[in-house]
């Protein structure tokens, strides 16, 4: 009996089975790269949206910030006392502004920065707001003997003889008295604002 030969089509199996591994590998080579791309590029879409988040919230705590410090750049005291803490000072407050308001004024002076107001006036009238400085406003200077700051003929010290020296500066209280925008039906109470603050005493800043 002839023997049949069987090594040939092992081989031959053999051989195919050994092509379809390649092509399995590469397969899987093509779809672990896949993954891989696809698991980097979420990665990355998350690290970019986190930066995202934490430039938003940077940018949030620092506009929290200024709007706090600008809310609290005046502060009046149960003492009666009105810090100012854009300037270094404070205002010892008369009876009849106890409930003295300040702010910087809208396109100031580098010799009128603060605008001061009443919380009473202020509800009458935008106009009299501190912002406007249509009540009475803090006058700043360097030089007694100057007239940089003068609203009249003469020195800053002779138009402000009341002036504190703090530090290397003086402040005085200006009043803006019948120049105020501030609405006419309130003049009483302004004339009321205006004494009190006339009667008020400037210090450094405790």
């Amino acid at each position: 009996m002839k023997k049949i030969n069987t090594r040939g089509p092992v081989q031959l199996v053999g051989g195919q089975q050994a092509g379809f591994t390649a092509v399995e590998g590469l397969l899987i080579l093509v779809v672990v790269g896949i993954i891989g791309g696809v698991g980097w590029f979420v990665f990355k879409s998350k690290d970019d949206t986190n930066k995202t988040y934490d430039n938003s919230a940077n940018s949030y705590t620092n506009q929290t910030a200024k709007t706090t410090e600008s809310t609290t750049m005046c502060e009046a005291s149960e003492e009666g006392m009105l810090h100012i803490h854009e300037l270094g000072i404070q205002l010892k407050l008369d009876a009849k502004v106890l409930d003295a308001t300040c702010a910087k004024i809208k396109d100031y002076d580098s010799h009128y920065p603060i605008g001061l107001s009443t919380k009473a006036l202020e509800k009458y009238d935008a106009n009299c707001k501190a912002e406007m400085g249509s009540v009475a406003q803090i006058v700043v200077f360097t030089n007694p003997n100057g007239t940089d700051a003068s609203v009249a003929n003469g020195t800053n010290i002779e138009n402000f003889p009341d002036a504190i020296k703090v530090g290397n500066k003086y402040y005085a209280i200006f009043n803006i008295g019948h120049q105020s925008p501030c609405g006419k039906e309130f003049i009483e109470a302004q004339h009321e604002a205006l004494e009190g603050f006339e009667k008020s005493e400037i210090e450094k800043m405790e």
